[in-house]
């Protein structure tokens, strides 16, 4: 079943119990196997870090492009202007409240410098 909300894809999946697999589920598992090998692919050819399918933000991706089924279409041109601005926009109001708190206590930069 596909949902146009990504949110309503989280949750149902969240809140599907474990039975036993019918026929298609059974056949979808080589299905899952391409899926898989495809986005190792991807991995491999952008030389993205192997830790990344651990993050929340990774398994939302995979649930909510799985909710949208082959409608999908991958972003263009908008991934480099609208989508890093909004991604910006975003992550500017997370750090509204840290910024009016650094006039008081101060602050340092930290970062990661960890590759693999």
């Amino acid at each position: 079943m596909f949902y146009r909300n990504p949110a309503t894809a989280i949750e149902k999946s969240k809140k599907e119990k474990l039975r036993q697999a019918n026929i298609e589920e059974a056949c979808d598992k080589n299905l899952k196997a391409s899926v898989h090998q495809y986005i190792a692919q991807f991995g491999y050819q952008a030389d993205l870090s192997f830790n990344l399918v651990s993050l929340k933000s990774f398994q939302d991706m995979i649930d909510v492009t799985s909710a949208d089924g082959p409608n999908l279409s991958a972003p263009n041109h908008e991934i480099r202007v609208s989508l890093l601005d909004k991604e910006v926009e975003y992550i500017e109001k997370l750090l509204k409240d840290h910024k009016l708190k650094w006039s008081k206590h101060g602050y340092s930069i930290m970062s990661n410098a960890w590759t693999e």
